[in-house]
């Protein structure tokens, strides 16, 4: 046997013990848990959280100094522009 300081060996000694104990404690039986049951909110609910939702977000838009009052319109029939989604060959690839 090689020599070693008493301290090396003692210190090997707890380290070895401090990875033993995750071992002895997976052994031990774990109790299952139980399922939490989510129960979304009610269509009602739903519709209350989103208007509350919205003027949140109307009252936080007053303090933006971005413009931001606009919206979109569908006015596909007016400009005669039409969208017709065609691959090309090296997209399709």
């Amino acid at each position: 046997m090689t020599f070693m300081p008493k301290r090396i060996v003692r210190m090997s000694g707890c380290r070895s013990i401090l990875l033993l104990v995750p071992l002895l404690m997976g052994s031990a039986p774990i109790a299952p848990r139980a399922e939490a049951q989510v129960q979304p909110p009610s269509r009602d609910q739903t519709l209350r959280i989103l208007e509350n939702r919205r003027m949140q977000q109307v009252n936080a838009a007053s303090s933006f100094q971005a413009f931001h009052n606009f919206h979109f319109e569908d006015r596909r029939e007016q400009s005669g522009i039409t969208f017709e989604h065609q691959v090309v060959e090296d997209a399709g690839k």
